[in-house]
């Protein structure tokens, strides 16, 4: 797919990555223009980041991997941060994750905790099990520094992302 939104490349990339069944390459480079009528009728310098991305992530823990064409020492400075926060995410509890969800419909913690029946001690104590604001501080910091990277290589902003079975 191809983005021009550093959050939304990121969001993408940890919901596939939570399944434990995707393998997802992110590409930060020139795509031009005019963009194709679908993907596949795109090409660009994102394309075969991306493709080169996704050979890595095959190969990694994290099942995740980002390339940027021209090479960027601020994109290879990402992956390692991307890779400790799905390993993170990859390790929450089935609990963790429930509050994760409810949470991120928007709802107050306190608001969780009711849904769930327990008390916002327990909720809070949940979250900081399950990394939830450490995971928030994360997503943050790694989507402006996908952002810098992208701008930094990129003349036609644009980011691909691809995926691919493990």
């Amino acid at each position: 797919m191809l983005l021009t939104s550093a959050q939304a490349a990121l969001d993408i990339t940890l919901e596939l990555t939570r399944t434990e069944q995707w393998s997802v390459g992110i590409g930060i480079g020139a795509v031009p223009l005019p963009y194709g009528t679908n993907v596949r009728a795109t090409s660009g310098r994102a394309f075969l980041a991306a493709r080169d991305a996704i050979d890595r992530a095959k190969k990694s823990p994290a099942k995740c991997a980002v390339e940027s064409d021209p090479a960027s020492a601020l994109a290879r400075d990402i992956e390692p941060l991307l890779e400790l926060l799905i390993l993170l995410r990859n390790r929450r509890t089935a609990n963790g994750w429930e509050l994760y969800d409810l949470l991120s419909t928007g709802i107050t913690q306190a608001d969780a905790a009711e849904r769930l029946g327990i008390s916002p001690q327990s909720a809070s104590q949940r979250a900081l099990v399950a990394g939830l604001r450490t995971e928030e501080d994360a997503v943050r910091a790694l989507a402006n520094l996908l952002d810098r990277a992208h701008s930094g290589v990129v003349t036609d902003n644009a980011l691909s992302a691809e995926k691919g079975t493990s």
